[in-house]
Formats: C-alpha cells, structure tokens, sequence
C-alpha cells in the first residue's frame, strides 16, 4: 500500500510490536491517521495495512472499524482529514498504567518518505503514601489519585491532588527524521524528543547539492533539532565522497552542541 522506506520500516516496527503486545492483554489497541482535506479515503490505504497487520498478530482483535468503539474484538481507526497536515499514522496502546504510541509522518524525499516516532505516553502519578496515610484514604481510591483526582473526604472537604501524589517522570520520545531535505513542516511533529535522528548527507558546502538531490546537510540538521527544543541529536547517512566525518559533528555541534554521529553497533542513552 506505501512503497516509502520510512512506511515500510514503520510496517515492521508494527507488526513486532503487535506481536510483542499480543500477550499482554492489559493493553488496549487503537488506531490514529491524519491527512490533508484533499485526500478522500478514509482511512488511508496505509492505515488499512497497519490494521491488518495488527489483526494477523494479535488474535483478540476480529475486524477494523473506521469509528470510536468499546468492543474488544474492534480495532478503532479514527480518521481525521485537516490543513495544512503532514500524513500522520499513530498506533496507541494503552493501559491503567501507561501508553505506548508509534506515529509516522512525511518528510520531503524525491519518492514518498516517512519518518517515525516512539512516544512513552504520560505516566500515572506517585502515590505520597504519608500524605494518603495522614488522610486515612483507602487503597481502592489509588486509582483515582494517580488519575490526578482530587479527593473527598467523608466530611465534605476536598483534599488536593498535589497533597496526595507527585507527578511521574515524563515519558520519553525518539524521532527518525528519515531521508529528507530540509523541512520545517514537521518540526511541530518532533518538538521537544528527548533524542532524533536526521540524516546529514552532505555538509554546508554542498548545500545546493543537498537541495537537488532531496537531502540535508549537518547544519541544516542542527538546525531542525535546535528549532524542535529536543534534547539529542543523532546524524548519519553520510554520502560517500567523504573519507573522514569529523566535519559533520564539527559543523552540527556549532548549531547544536548535543549532536553524536550515529555509528553503527552502538547504543545511545535517551537523556
């Protein structure tokens, strides 16, 4: 349905994934696809195989429904047509505990190219359990509390969420920019990550180059990952006529002091 290589990565990021989460039936499914108001089908062709893949790996899960639906055996795709949109495919899973989301969106390749995004949701409150012991709350209202309710003692007061819990860390996001010239468009999509990939085919002095053949430079990179507020700048795809790469760091972190250049074998902590 999608011959983009960033789609197709995102295929198979979907299909393990569903088949990974298939054996944890605490998490509930759902699907999520943006596009321009021209585009008339709904959901999109892409969106359809992301469904069917879900489907073939997880067994709970019967038929898709272009709608909102409380049925375990439905697949939920909400479809959204608006403008201006980058095309957007997001996989939810969610749970009392947590979400998980993967998303992909356009970026400007000479062929149809997508990059994608993990996203850890935002995570339930901690209980303060001084606080809810002082209050003499009872363990079933924990649910609540994490929820960011407030409670009501049996007297009528109100005890404030804040006094009962303290907010959990923030759930973190990576972003892989593809290949891509350079592309404001979808900095919305990617602000604030924790951690990105973009491409930096050639540097600066090639800078016509890079715009002909539909790629980016180190920084142009830079640039993006300054402009989207995130934290880490990973570059690579580094084109050929370059022996030594020191100068692709060299010129991303004038731009953008947290940038590593993305080697191969090697794991980088999110900060």
């Amino acid at each position: 349905s999608n011959y983009s290589i960033g789609v197709n990565l995102f295929f198979e990021l979907n299909t393990r994934l569903a088949k990974l989460m298939s054996t944890y039936p605490q998490y509930q499914v759902s699907m999520e696809e943006i596009h321009h108001t021209q585009k008339k089908d709904a959901p999109s062709g892409t969106a359809i195989t992301l469904a069917e893949q879900i489907m073939a790996n997880n067994p709970l899960k019967k038929q898709w429904v272009n709608h909102h639906s409380n049925n375990p055996e439905e697949l939920e795709v909400i479809s959204a047509r608006i403008d201006p949109a980058p095309g957007t495919h997001k996989i939810k899973y969610h749970s009392v505990v947590d979400d998980i989301e993967i998303s992909c969106f356009k970026t400007d390749h000479r062929i149809e190219c997508y990059g994608f995004i993990f996203r850890e949701k935002k995570k339930l409150r901690h209980i303060n359990s001084e606080a809810v012991r002082a209050c003499n709350i009872h363990y079933s209202y924990f649910d609540n509390l994490q929820r960011g309710e407030d409670y009501k003692a049996p007297d009528g007061s109100i005890v404030k969420n804040e006094v009962l819990t303290t907010e959990a860390a923030k759930g973190k996001t990576y972003a892989f920019c593809a290949d891509t010239r350079y592309d404001e468009d979808f900095i919305p999509v990617i602000t604030g990550a924790d951690m990105i990939y973009h491409e930096t085919t050639y540097l600066e002095s090639q800078k016509e180059q890079a715009e002909k053949r539909f790629h980016s430079t180190a920084r142009q990179a830079a640039t993006i990952a300054q402009k989207a507020g995130v934290k880490k700048l990973l570059i690579g795809h580094f084109s050929s006529r370059y022996d030594v790469l020191d100068e692709f760091e060299k010129e991303a972190v004038s731009i953008f002091p947290n940038t590593s250049i993305a080697e191969e074998g090697v794991c980088y902590l999110m900060p």
